[in-house]
């Protein structure tokens, strides 16, 4: 099973980040919260702060832990954590080719 951390983020007026995978990447084309795999000498808030500052060049604070789910996809499970972002620095921008 892949165990991924995944971040909400929004902003004042309600509006929420998400991101277009890029073509070549597995499930290419779909929206996703951004986030990735957790890694095994890291916590799932660990993982969670590495990706999203190596996906949108941002420094998570704090976040609360939101949600826990298992899925199966045709080929693969993913156990899935996600976070609410409370509090983090810098303005989140696509470094990994997301839309």
């Amino acid at each position: 099973m892949i165990h991924v951390a995944v971040g909400i983020i929004h902003n004042h007026l309600g509006e929420v980040l998400i991101a277009e995978r890029p073509q070549h990447k597995y499930k290419g084309g779909l929206w996703e919260f951004p986030g990735g795999k957790v890694e095994p000498h890291e916590t799932v808030f660990q993982a969670l702060q590495r990706e999203l500052y190596e996906e949108l060049n941002i420094q998570v604070m704090t976040a609360e832990n939101w949600l826990t789910c298992e899925y199966d996809y045709s080929d693969r499970e993913v156990l899935l954590d996600v976070w609410k972002v409370t509090t983090f620095s810098g303005n989140p921008q696509g470094k990994e080719r997301q839309r």
